[in-house]
């Protein structure tokens, strides 16, 4: 018994010693540095305190190509523009798929994020029909409705404060939060949130939905290690998603699908649940073939679902951290706020909110750009290569992934000078051009930059400008600076965002 025990602790040892040194040396076979990896973790215990900061520091350390070891999975990361650009952009054609996320259920991986190969374009085709201008100027009034809610959330916080001095100080985090899910379930499901207790429930199977992406997730670290084990996983119901709140959305949009086919008037919903059902049907999907008019194939039923949850449950995490951040941000610097504010006044002129109006904000436009550059939504985007090419000198094997450094290029001082110092002055319309396409990477780039990018910044026009035409913001004693973010890839600020909404004047909320 002893022998075989023995026998087997050798053998277990011998496969450590090769599999480190393999490890160790499969990125100096390719001309590249990188962290040395730990047996069998690779270098995920260095993301221990963000996955941005270990980035950023690597490339300090071993420069703007490297190679890491994400427990079993090999990533090239970069922060050279060029290389980005190549695989983005020049080189697509061979870096068109994301690598999907451990543990995600099938129900759920036939999103944009989720799908690949010609599923990804068909979808991709179908879902910018529903991002298009035209499509996103009718849903400004529902974001507008929305916003009017939030305004009364944040009067009513006012009031209940029988402050004299009517300085508000809250979590604005979590208000805009609230608004995001208020414009997912009417811009995505034209639905109205009737009682704070329906909003609560929503909220919660939202976060639920996310909550596996910002946490350690054993199950999901052990699969980085064992990606083998993945199918065991899933078959006993461990998923990055939670089963419970998959089902509580599903029987949610099963329920609204249902009741509209038997509705005899439909087509009056213009919604993104509506537009995805009808985007086979929609005039700008037919493609034209030898003189003939050919319709796309409809979205199937499961993709439908995962493309409205990764949209429901995204807007909660993505514009309104950002708008967090972006008053944290003016909070900071009265000085530009009070130059948005002027802007805003002059263009509104009390005027009803349009994306041609909010075209005329220039300086707005370039404090949100700057806000995306110092607080970008991830840390970093994959793509994974098809057939081995050299980019840029370096060969990339077939199957390594490619990770672009957003988070690390954004704040890289050869690119951007005093990179940590908030000065919008950086998108002046006259500097755009100086700056290279792949030196802002908030919504990606290329064919597979983020589809939603333009309902995005539509969402975050809105809200500012109807919050600076009634409040300026300040610090407060509850302000924390800088704001905490996530560690895990998303950036979103992990104890909210704190500060003061003072009144411009006696305006009250119509």
């Amino acid at each position: 018994m002893l022998g075989v025990v023995l026998t087997l602790f050798g053998i277990l040892a011998a496969w450590l010693a090769w599999s480190t040194y393999s490890r160790r040396t499969y990125y100096a076979k390719l001309g590249l540095k990188g962290p040395p990896p730990l047996p069998i973790f690779g270098n995920m215990f260095h993301f221990r305190d963000g996955v941005h900061i270990a980035i950023q520091k690597w490339t300090k350390e071993y420069g703007r190509v490297f190679g890491i070891f994400r427990g079993s999975k090999k990533a090239i990361i970069t922060s050279d523009l060029e290389f980005v650009k190549e695989v983005m952009v020049k080189k697509f054609s061979n870096f068109t798929d994301r690598e999907q996320f451990p543990l995600r259920p099938k129900v759920m991986n036939e999103d944009l994020l989720g799908l690949q190969g010609a599923r990804w374009k068909h979808m991709r085709e179908a879902v910018a029909l529903a991002f298009s201008k035209s499509k996103v100027q009718q849903m400004v009034s529902m974001v507008n409705d929305c916003t009017d809610a939030t305004l009364k959330d944040i009067e009513s916080e006012n009031e209940t404060k029988n402050d004299e001095t009517k300085k508000v100080s809250l979590d604005i985090n979590s208000y805009m939060a609230r608004f995001g899910m208020d414009v997912s379930s009417l811009c995505f499901f034209a639905s109205k949130l009737g009682s704070q207790e329906e909003r609560s429930i929503l909220m919660h199977h939202s976060r639920e939905m996310w909550k596996h992406f910002k946490t350690a997730y054993p199950p999901w670290i052990i699969t980085m290690l064992f990606p083998w084990l993945e199918s065991v996983f899933l078959y006993f119901g461990c998923a990055v998603h939670p089963h419970e709140s998959i089902n509580f959305f599903g029987d949610l949009v099963n329920g609204i699908m249902d009741v509209r086919k038997i509705e005899k008037n439909s087509t009056k919903y213009k919604d993104f649940l509506q537009l995805m059902v009808n985007s086979h049907k929609d005039p700008e999907a037919e493609n034209k073939s030898n003189g003939h008019l050919i319709q796309r194939a409809s979205l199937t039923k499961t993709e439908i679902f995962s493309m409205c949850m990764s949209f429901f449950t995204g807007n909660l995490e993505t514009s309104p951290a950002t708008l967090s951040y972006c008053f944290y941000l003016l909070a900071l610097h009265p000085e530009i706020q009070e130059r948005v504010i002027q802007e805003i006044d002059e263009v509104m002129n009390s005027s009803d909110i349009t994306l041609e109006k909010t075209s005329q904000l220039v300086y707005t436009d370039m404090v949100i750009r700057e806000t995306l550059r110092l607080y970008p939504t991830v840390a970093s985007l994959n793509r994974i290569c098809k057939e081995d090419c050299v980019i840029q000198g370096v060969t990339v094997p077939k199957g390594v992934t490619v990770e672009i450094a957003v988070h690390a290029i954004q704040n890289d001082p050869e690119y951007w000078p005093d990179p940590e110092k908030f000065d919008p002055e950086r998108f002046a319309p006259e500097k755009r051009d100086q700056i290279h396409p792949s030196a802002w990477l908030a919504f990606g780039q290329g064919p597979r930059m983020c589809i939603g990018y333009r309902f995005a910044m539509m969402e975050i026009f809105v809200v500012l400008t109807r919050v600076f035409q009634i409040y300026r913001v300040e610090v407060s004693g509850q302000t924390e600076i800088p704001p905490k973010r996530g560690t895990r890839g998303l950036l979103t600020p992990e104890n909210g965002i704190n500060i003061r909404l003072v009144p411009r004047k006696d305006v009250t909320v119509n």
